[in-house]
């Protein structure tokens, strides 16, 4: 079933409802400062806070926030990611591999214009809508008994970009609000990915499109699926294409909306109505009409399906095809 008027994200890409905490912005002539006092998590829960941001006018800032579980193994059960509507691209909490040398509190840039949107790694709790929208926007709003997992140690980068298309200076804040329960009370795991095109080069004078092929994992049902364009793109379109050569029509968007990239087309289906083998891959298809005179690239245009997938162990990362990140949990 495709779902028009739902919101993706964990940020990734979407808009947040405020809180009746918020307050009203401070402008003067120099400075807008979008900075709120954010709620409270959820009783039990647990909040992630990234520093604040300044940005500069005409600024292009992507910065991370390191951070580490250190309680017990827990199941995430609600995502409700909180950041200024203006000027923000995306929030995302990530997967941080071993390899990575920053430390818990460091406060860096992770990845520029050039780069496919942030650094190469699995989303760790997408906020991809299975059930209805909740309250102030509980972004994952998972079925009773299905939870993400949080286990003890897990690292995390907090990822967030925002473009200031203003010549004042713009303050903002952020933070996720995790609902959480014990990892005893969890019947169903459910895991994440992201499926990315990567380096992204739209020519100019007229129509363009680019497919890429991702797996899933394991053997495992997909449960939801949500689409990510700007406003050059017209048409979008996601399959599953198994090891036979048949293929599932699971998500299509024959005529893409500017006004979708914060309210994206999704698809929601029922365990056992997508099942994917090993060897199935997904495949993106996105379309843009490029009616300038010039090449049209990240953070322009982008071509990303998000999903989650049920008794996926660990979340995915694949870019234009390669697997980049399977997570660490």
């Amino acid at each position: 079933m495709l779902n028009r008027s739902a919101l993706l994200l964990l940020g990734l890409h979407g808009a947040c409802t405020p809180s009746a905490r918020d307050t009203a912005p401070t402008v003067d002539e120099d400075v807008l400062d979008l900075r709120v006092d954010w709620p409270d998590p959820p009783e039990g829960g647990l909040q992630i806070v990234t520093p604040d941001i300044e940005l500069a006018p005409y600024d292009d800032i992507l910065q991370c926030a390191y951070g580490e579980w250190d309680g017990p193994d827990m199941g995430v059960v609600s995502m409700v990611p909180l950041h200024p509507q203006q000027f923000h691209h995306h929030s995302l909490l990530k997967d941080v591999p071993p390899t990575d040398p920053n430390q818990t509190g460091d406060w860096v840039p992770c990845g520029g214009p050039e780069d496919s949107g942030g650094m190469q790694r699995a989303p760790l709790f997408h906020a991809v809508l299975i059930d209805e929208l909740q309250g102030d926007g509980d972004y994952l709003s998972l079925p009773e008994g299905m939870a993400m997992r949080l286990p003890a140690g897990q690292r995390w980068s907090a990822d967030v970009h925002y473009i200031n298309t203003t010549d004042q200076t713009v303050l903002v804040n952020n933070a996720f609000n995790l609902g959480l329960v014990p990892a005893s009370e969890v019947t169903r795991w459910i895991s994440s990915f992201e499926h990315d095109i990567g380096a992204l080069d739209i020519p100019p004078g007229g129509e363009f499109s680019a497919s890429f092929d991702c797996p899933v994992g394991e053997a495992t049902n997909i449960l939801s699926l949500s689409t990510h364009m700007h406003s050059y793109g017209t048409r979008y379109r996601i399959e599953l294409v198994r090891t036979d050569g048949s293929t599932q029509l699971l998500v299509d968007v024959p005529s893409w909306d500017a006004d979708y990239r914060y309210q994206p087309p999704r698809g929601d289906f029922k365990p056992g109505e997508v099942p994917v083998a090993p060897g199935d891959v997904v495949r993106t298809t996105c379309t843009w009409f490029n009616g300038t005179d010039s090449t049209l690239t990240f953070p322009t245009e982008m071509c990303t399906t998000s999903g989650v997938a049920l008794d996926l162990q660990q979340p995915l990362y694949c870019e234009n095809g390669t697997v980049l990140d399977r997570g660490t949990r």
